[in-house]
């Protein structure tokens, strides 16, 4: 569900575009997309996080 509201609404484009306007080094720019990945993650099932998407 989460998967496909982000894909649908566009919201992780508009994610990762703030993910790197906001960080100016590689690492810092790492260290904020796994945060976002843990966030997102925690609601998540085990089966729908490792689901392919196709």
């Amino acid at each position: 569900m989460i998967v496909g509201l982000l894909s649908i609404t566009g919201i992780g484009i508009k994610l990762s575009n703030f993910i790197l306007s906001l960080s100016g080094t590689a690492m810092l720019s790492l260290f904020l997309a796994m945060i976002v990945c843990i966030i997102l993650g925690m609601g998540m099932r085990t089966t729908a996080a490792y689901k392919p998407p196709y």
